[in-house]
Formats: structure tokens, sequence, C-alpha cells
């Protein structure tokens, strides 16, 4: 079985971008626009299926060295590319593996495994199933020898070639399977990671028993190996979940993925009662805050300074308990804005001095701007928050129109009613 948007990548072609034709073809296509000229010429020296696939790479070239920026060329299909956990992120993953080991006691050998239908021949060793392109796997093979198993042959070959460029410590030992067929010997293994596929004809699904595998193939995973890390899509239903300690990871103030620890790895974080909210900015850890799901308190009205909570944090359900840590209290209908009369400094809360409150109102907002005491200069920018019927871009460019500085203007739901508070930035961004 093969991922539809593999079909236009092929073994023999990828196989040709590894000789020295092929590496020619591949610094061509980064220097050349993808034009119908650029690749008629490529095509007479080239089979088509290489140059479609070098032009492809080339295409993906910047997105590539955002998620993998110590990997020169990323072997990817598109689709499998913004599937991938980023290295930042995977690395953060991969920490938790190498905290659990090293409070084992023994960190895991790496001795080469020798393979045919089974896996899990040699103890101490780390899986990580539907490993697509290797996103997770190399981040892991940094801490141990990893079988990373999928179904699809482009997306191993693809592993192949990102973990020959990247060097990790570790082996990594590729099996194309299916994770969940009953003759494979998981009971050797030590840890498991797990991305189960979220598309389905070309529709990413976010439920828990739509998964591919199923939550019965996961189940047998969790059964069988001591310790594990789920991937799943942020807007899973925490509810649907097994047991185990849940993740929230943001990276760039965007929340990337949630990650069900089980076993020893939900026992290291916490117990199930307790979620962990993490936060990446530009590859680097900001915070992990771990704390237990708490009701939202009464809201407040806005006070000296108002913050807004990390996306990773607030999908948690942990806004509440930041807000009791900083002694600071909800502004709105979701939590995701809290306030305080001195100025919130955590790494999971941006920060604003609050200058004053309205209920919404466009044209009276484009009168106010000008009149408030000077701030840095620059463009006004517009944080919503909630599902509000506002065109946020339109009115940040009208409100830039009315002023020279840099207010924020945040639009929120409290008490029903839709609110807008105009503050600056206490910190830089």
């Amino acid at each position: 079985m093969q991922n539809a948007d593999d079909s236009s990548f092929t073994l023999p072609a990828l196989r040709y971008l590894l000789t020295d034709p092929g590496r020619a073809l591949l610094a061509e296509a980064r220097a050349n626009s993808d034009t119908p000229a650029a690749v008629t010429r490529l095509r007479k020296s080239h089979p088509a299926d290489a140059v479609h696939i070098a032009l492809t790479l080339a295409r993906l070239r910047e997105k590539a060295a955002r998620k993998f920026p110590e990997i020169p060329t990323l072997f990817s299909p598109q689709e499998a590319l913004e599937q991938s956990t980023s290295l930042a992120v995977a690395r953060h993953k991969a920490a938790r593996f190498a905290k659990y080991f090293s409070e084992m006691g023994a960190m895991p050998c790496g001795t080469p495994l020798g393979m045919s239908q089974t896996i899990g021949a040699q103890s101490q060793l780390l899986l990580d199933a539907c490993c697509g392109i290797g996103g997770d796997a190399l981040a892991l093979a940094a801490i141990a020898p990893v079988v990373a198993v999928d179904l699809s042959p482009i997306r191993l070959f693809c592993l192949k070639q990102n973990a020959a460029q990247l060097q990790p410590p570790h082996a990594i030992h590729t099996l194309c399977a299916d994770i969940a067929a009953p003759a494979l010997d998981l009971t050797r293994l030590t840890a498991f990671h797990i991305d189960p596929a979220r598309r389905s004809s070309g529709k990413r699904h976010h439920a828990y028993e739509d998964m591919l595998p199923g939550p019965a193939a996961i189940d047998h995973l969790i059964k069988y190996i001591p310790a594990g890390a789920i991937k799943l899509s942020p807007a899973v239903d925490f509810d649907s979940l097994p047991p185990g300690h849940l993740e929230l990871i943001s990276e760039d103030s965007t929340v990337v993925q949630a990650v069900l620890y089980t076993g020893g790895l939900s026992t290291l974080l916490g117990p199930p009662a307790r979620r962990t909210a993490s936060s990446l900015k530009h590859a680097q850890a900001r915070f992990s805050f771990t704390a237990a799901v708490e009701p939202l308190a009464i809201l407040a009205p806005p006070g000296e300074f108002i913050a807004e909570v990390d996306p990773a944090l607030h999908r948690a359900g942990l806004a509440p308990a930041l807000a009791r840590m900083l002694s600071a209290q909800p502004l709105n209908d979701d939590g995701g804005l809290i306030t305080s009369p001195a100025p919130l400094a955590h790494a999971a809360a941006t920060c604003f001095r609050h200058i004053t409150t309205l209920p919404f109102n466009e044209k009276r907002l484009r009168t106010l701007l000008p009149t408030f005491p000077p701030t840095a200069s620059g463009p006004v920018e517009v944080k919503s928050r909630g599902r509000l019927d506002i065109d946020t871009d339109k009115l940040q460019r009208q409100l830039s129109a009315a002023t020279d500085r840099a207010f924020t203007v945040l639009l929120y739901r409290a008490h029903d009613k839709t609110i807008a508070s105009i503050t600056a930035r206490q910190f830089a961004k």
C-alpha cells in the first residue's frame, strides 16, 4: 500500500538522484525556476520522473529548511513533509525518551539488528511506527537504535537518505510492513513512537477512532511495549484517548501536535489527572508547564496588564492553572487571555500594557487610537480570540491607517459580548 502523494515518486528515479548525473540534476533544479522551458531542458538530459522529483524537492526546499535545517537536501514527497515532525519538536520528544532510559538505569545499546519479518530480535530498541520520512526517527536515533516501520517504500527510501545526511549516532533499521500485522514481534522493544495517519481520501481526520492504524493496533503496542508516545492531532478529543499523560506542543506560536505518553513515559511526566504544555521558538525550548486541569474562574475586568496565554497551554486546558500561579484572573470566555495589576513575566504569557477597553466598534477604535499617548512607531496589530465574525486583516489595515503607532488591539468574547482592549506590548516579540 502506498500513500497517494507518493505515487509521483518512484524508486528508480530516487536512486537515479544518488548518481553523479542525478546530483547534477538536483543542483540544476535548485538553480533554475520551475518553468516549462527549464523542465524541457532538464528532460533532454535526465529521466522525466527524476526531473519531476528534483523539481519537487527544489520547490519544497524552503519549507524543508525550516523543519530540517541540518539536512542539505531533504528527500520527501510534499504531503509527507507537511505531516512530518520538525527536528526541533522531535528532539524535544526524544529528550523524554532519553530521560526515561536514564531513569531505567541503562541506556540502550547500539547493536545492529538482523530483521526479516520480525522486529525486536534485539532488546533495547526504539520503534518508530508509521515513521514517514523520518522526522521523529532521526531524533530518536540520537538516543538509541531505531526500528522505523512504514507501509510506504518511498518514504522509507527518503528516510534512509535523510539519515545519511544527518548521520545520527545510532542506526536506523527500516522495515516496510504493516505495524498492525500479527506476525510482528513487539515484545523485545524498549519503547515506541507512533504517528498514525490522519488523512483519508485527501481529508484530514482528528478523531482517535479514525486513526490508521486504529485504536486496536495502538492498544497492542501499549500492551506489549513498556513505554510509548502517540503523536496526535491537537484537535483530537482528549476524552477519547486511552490512559496516559497528554502533552500539547507549540512551535513558533502554533500548536503542532498532541502527544499521549503511555507506560513508563507517562509515569515519568505525571499522572493522567495532570497535563503538560510545551513551547518551542526558533528551535529552542521556551517552557514546559505541567499541572492539573482546573475550571475557569469568574471573569475579571481588565487590569493594568493583559496577557495572551501560549496556544499549547491554552489547548491543554492549563490556562486557569497558569493564571492562579501568576496571581492573575481570566479575562475572556475561553480563558486564553488573563489579566493582572502587575506585569506577567512568564514565557507562556505574552504581556501587554492595558490602555482602555470598550465594546467592539470599528469606527470608535479608529477615532480613539490617535488620541492616546505615543507608543513605539509601527503598524497596529489586531489579535482575536474565539470565533468572531470580524475580518481582522482588513481591520488591521484600517486601524494602521488611522495612526502610525504600534498599538495591539485584542478582540475577544466576555460575558457573551465582543470586547476590544487597546494595549501596547510590554515586551518585544
